[in-house]
């Protein structure tokens, strides 16, 4: 069975350079266009936090809000196989949130992967010429649009590594020690 994900309609407040923008997409290509800071790219971001509760531009809540404003927030209607659902993510200097059909969604795995969205911009250049760290990154956020039981998995193996990493300082600490 294909599936058919949708935004159709957006709704973006102090997001960025974005004061306030209701957006209707069409239905299958949008060309956003115009000069240098207008909000090309931020309206991306926002498409992008709405779906998967990240930014692809930054870690830290506060880069996403509008410059003076204690919220943000972005709300889409999509269309998933003929059913409509609202996604709404929040965004305050400090903290984020994401609701589903205005709930706190169980798992934010869950919310993640309702709307399967890609961004491929300038800086995923280093994903094929950087560390393989990036790489990982990527094969992570596939892994979880495909099984979101992943998420677990994944933060488990990084617990995991990380015992690893300090049992095995210890042996070497222990090792020099008896020299």
């Amino acid at each position: 069975m294909t599936t058919h994900v949708a935004f159709e309609h957006v709704a973006v407040r102090c997001f960025r350079n974005i004061g306030e923008l209701d957006f209707a997409p069409a239905p299958r290509i949008n060309v956003i266009s115009g000069p240098n800071g207008q909000g090309k790219t931020s309206l991306l971001e926002a498409l992008y936090y709405v779906a998967t509760s990240k930014s692809f531009r930054t870690e830290q809540a506060r880069d996403m809000l509008q410059i003076g404003a204690e919220s943000g927030s972005v709300r889409a209607t999509i269309l998933d196989n003929r059913l409509r659902r609202e996604q709404r993510a929040v965004v305050m200097p400090t903290e984020r949130a994401v609701f589903l059909d205005g709930k706190k969604p169980d798992t934010l795995a869950g919310y993640a992967t309702r709307t399967p969205v890609v961004v491929f911009h300038p800086g995923d250049l280093g994903i094929f010429s950087g560390p393989s760290s990036a790489r990982r990154t990527v094969l992570d956020r596939i892994a979880l649009f495909l099984d979101p039981r992943s998420a677990d998995d994944r933060r488990r193996y990084v617990q995991a590594s990380r015992s690893r990493r300090v049992v095995l300082e210890q042996r070497e600490f222990t090792f020099q020690a008896e020299r």
